[in-house]
């Protein structure tokens, strides 16, 4: 019962995570904020990569951070809307939504993927 349980909780995360995704895109700004503050002063070739959907939001809601770091931001088609990748002279971070949901469901000691809608 217990797995079961947390199996249900995992799938409507996943769909409150997606439905918040489609009905308020901007949020993926959040995602893309903690990123840039990681290594704020880190300096050098800073690249950020996100969904070609999510670009326009991220240079409106984030112009400030972006030109501080002197961030470039570039379309990766690969990436799923709300997430991104970066890098910098420090190593690269993972902040994909496949990524991040990973993490959550290894802290719950399950192997779940995101699971893209068909």
């Amino acid at each position: 019962m217990g797995q079961s349980l947390l199996t249900l909780a995992l799938d409507i995360a996943q769909q409150v995570v997606r439905t918040t995704l489609a009905e308020q895109p901007e949020t993926v700004a959040a995602a893309v904020r903690d990123v840039l503050h990681i290594n704020p002063s880190a300096g050098g070739q800073l690249r950020l990569w996100a969904n070609p959907d999510d670009i326009e939001l991220i240079r409106l809601h984030l112009a400030d951070e972006l030109k501080e770091g002197h961030w470039r931001v570039l379309a990766d088609e690969s990436i799923a809307r709300g997430g991104c990748r970066a890098e910098t002279p420090f190593g690269d971070i993972d902040a994909t939504l496949q990524t991040r949901w990973r993490r959550v469901a290894a802290s719950l000691g399950r192997n779940g993927p995101w699971e893209e809608p068909a």
